[in-house]
């Protein structure tokens, strides 16, 4: 990597780790699930190019910042401590057991609160593809370190989400509720977006192995993501339509086949399944082959806007 895209990356990680908490205590703690994940791909990155011990120390105190602050019920809800209901010192050694909140700035909706679209986004709760992207985080950081602790916390993690967010139609078909409660009993939004199951397919290929080999518990709730994932079957549910269409599937085994950390591949566009809807108008499916792909194009967007000054 040239030295001055990753001097500008380090600048923006840098004040990232101050602005949120992490390397200072100069302000509090501000803890997103989504954007943390990204933030650990970030520090393990510069890392590996640096050497630099600042960065892994950033990526530790980042996971357990999220592993203290999301592990924990939300500061205005009216339950306190561990989401998993453990106690202080087994809370702190399986944190991520009942899953992570999101981080919303709400707390999540009750049972006898009526629903409204627009307060949802900012509510609290559980959110599939925010649990897998901080699962991967935690793979890295395994690969990078070599502890066992942040491969345990990974599979127990994919166990919650495993057991919290797979559902059943009232006909019997499988699918993936949106967002599900804290506490991983009850949706708070039923349906079931595309990209989730797509997710668990391009998920299934690369991390199975590694959870099937480090799990003290059984695989069954994983193996229930086949009926899912299984590039050969299409979850219906909604009106009888397909969840994700067979253009779709093959995107995500393409996807699953180049989906590994530390690789300098940019994106994939998958042709078969963009819309020309007119002559000037083009809808284009583009994926990112992996967080450090992501990583990559951040960079590159940073080289860009500096050779504009």
């Amino acid at each position: 990597m040239d030295d001055k895209p990753r001097d500008h990356a380090e600048l923006l990680m840098l004040d990232f780790a101050i602005r949120t908490g992490i390397g200072s205590d100069q302000f509090p703690s501000k803890r997103y699930l989504w954007t943390d994940a990204f933030a650990v791909f970030n520090f393990l990155s510069l890392y590996r190019f640096t050497s630099d011990e600042k960065h892994l120390r950033h990526a530790r105190r980042l996971i357990d910042l999220v592993h203290e602050t999301l592990g924990r019920h939300h500061p205005d809800d009216t339950r306190e401590g561990w989401i998993s209901g453990l106690g202080e010192e087994e809370g702190r050694a399986h944190p991520t057991r009942a899953g992570l909140r999101i981080g919303k700035p709400l707390v999540e909706r009750t049972p006898d609160d009526p629903y409204e679209m627009r307060l949802e986004w900012e509510r609290d709760g559980q959110y599939f593809h925010y649990l897998t992207k901080w699962m991967h985080a935690l793979q890295c950081m395994h690969r990078v370190t070599q502890e066992q602790r942040y491969l345990t916390w990974a599979v127990e993690l994919a166990q919650a989400a495993a057991s919290g967010f797979l559902r059943e139609t009232p006909s019997g078909q499988p699918y993936l509720c949106w967002k599900m409660s804290i506490d991983l009993t009850r949706p708070l939004v039923s349906s079931m977006g595309q990209l989730d199951p797509l997710d668990v397919l391009a998920r299934w290929p690369n991390d199975r192995r590694v959870f099937m080999l480090h799990s003290a518990r059984p695989d069954t709730r994983w193996s229930r993501y086949t009926v899912i994932a299984e590039p050969a079957q299409a979850v219906r549910y909604r009106h009888g339509k397909t969840r994700f269409s067979q253009p779709q599937r093959g995107l995500a085994k393409r996807v699953a086949l180049t989906h590994q950390p530390f690789t300098d591949l940019r994106r994939i566009f998958d042709a078969d399944a963009g819309i020309a809807l007119n002559d000037n108008f083009v809808k284009l499916v583009s994926w990112y082959d992996n967080e450090w792909g992501y990583s990559n194009k951040v960079l590159d967007l940073i080289a860009h806007v500096d050779a504009r000054g």
